[in-house]
């Protein structure tokens, strides 16, 4: 019986420790946060990560889109799909990423100009931020060496609409996209409930909306450069590799 007495005793302790880890009383001139760092970079490679809009057909077998050539204009971000080109023998696989977290971040408004990946941010008002999560779940990469660069030099030399240009997707990357969002708390508030942070002097307190969304963003090689590079160097064809100053809307099938 005296241990059943502790057993809840402990349960009631833990469970006021988890209301007062989530509730905070107190008047507004007691309440100080540190200032934590909004928008901070995402990794070097998010700059060479083109996103792709159109997730769902291919959510769930990226491999199919490694490989194939797109022609279009990524002024509108309007893409037609061509051919696919691999080396005889060479099949693209997809690698599981278990702990793959590689972003974490609150953010504010300006954050949307850092990435698309943080497009969502310019929709943010002055009162709000959010806290971002990106984490890669798969990905497929094909190895320079099984880029079959002699029938993409010849894919190249096919004529293009004015404003079109022709690249190739040599990699995939699935990512998922956790967003938490925060709003800014009154000067005269005397209650904080949920998670808070400081920020540029201002105190900001989490609400109950959390979303999860999923990404696909490709590594686009452009045809036009690799066919300037020197193919025997690894180094010079990563040169062709187009930046993630668009986002491609849709890919049509020929």
């Amino acid at each position: 019986m005296k241990e059943n007495i502790n057993s809840w005793t402990i349960s009631i302790v833990i469970a006021v420790v988890s209301v007062l880890a989530t509730l905070w009383i107190a008047s507004g001139d007691d309440m100080t946060f540190e200032d934590v760092t909004l928008n901070k970079d995402l990794p070097k490679d998010y700059t060479k990560r083109v996103l792709w809009s159109q997730t769902d057909a291919f959510k769930y077998d990226i491999s199919q889109l490694a490989g194939h050539v797109i022609v279009g204009d990524k002024k509108t971000g309007e893409f037609r799909r061509g051919g696919r080109y691999l080396k005889p023998g060479y099949e693209p696989t997809v690698s599981i990423i278990d702990d793959g977290v590689i972003y974490n971040s609150k953010v504010d408004k300006t954050a949307s100009s850092k990435s698309n990946y943080l497009e969502f941010a310019a929709g943010l008002d002055a009162k709000q931020t959010a806290e971002v999560t990106i984490a890669d779940s798969s990905t497929v990469l094909i190895p320079w060496k099984q880029v079959p660069m002699d029938e993409l030099v010849q894919e190249n030399e096919r004529q293009l609409e004015e404003g079109e240009e022709r690249y190739y997707i040599q990699g995939v990357v699935l990512a998922s996209v956790t967003i938490r969002n925060y709003r800014e708390l009154a000067a005269d508030a005397s209650i904080i409930a949920g998670e808070a942070f400081g920020a540029n002097g201002k105190i900001f307190t989490s609400t109950s909306e959390v979303s999860k969304d999923y990404q696909i963003s490709l590594t686009l090689v452009s045809l036009r450069e690799l066919a300037l590079k020197a193919f025997s160097d690894p180094a010079a064809a990563e040169a062709a590799i187009v930046p993630a100053d668009f986002t491609v809307q849709s890919i049509s099938i020929d």
